[in-house]
């Protein structure tokens, strides 16, 4: 995969995200609110790690290519994992006197967290590496 291709993809997303929430601000009925319940809301939580990825690769797009392709190692097994773990945790509805600490959008949003410090790691350390060898 390509820098171009990754951005392209990544900022799809970020169109999708707020194409959705100015539908939603501007919307008064219910069948357009985006909630935790519905398709739209669900495919919000599910790909919330991409809009870190868009990040990331608008980071990695002037770097040199070693650098982002080390990055995108790394996310392509990061952000399967994190779809993955937002579809199997549950919506956070919980029973009786006890809420459910961890729903979707907790998930979503310490995998998002955890893949933007280890991304961090990856190009600054990659980076500082590469200038030091030449």
């Amino acid at each position: 995969m390509t820098k171009k291709k990754v951005l392209l993809i990544s900022a799809s997303y970020i169109t999708y995200f707020f194409l959705l929430l100015l539908v939603s601000w501007q919307c008064n009925a219910k069948w357009c609110q985006i909630r935790d319940d519905d398709p739209f809301g669900l495919a919000t939580y599910i790909f919330a790690p991409l809009a870190p990825v868009f990040l990331f690769s608008l980071i990695t797009y002037p770097l040199r290519e070693e650098t982002f392709r080390s990055w995108l190692h790394f996310a392509k097994w990061w952000v399967p994992m994190s779809v993955l773990l937002v579809l199997i945790t549950p919506d956070g509805q919980g029973g009786g006197y006890m809420p459910s600490l961890i729903d979707k959008q907790v998930v979503a949003f310490l995998t998002s967290a955890i893949f933007t410090l280890i991304s961090l790691i990856i190009v600054i350390y990659k980076s500082i590496r590469k200038s030091y060898t030449g």
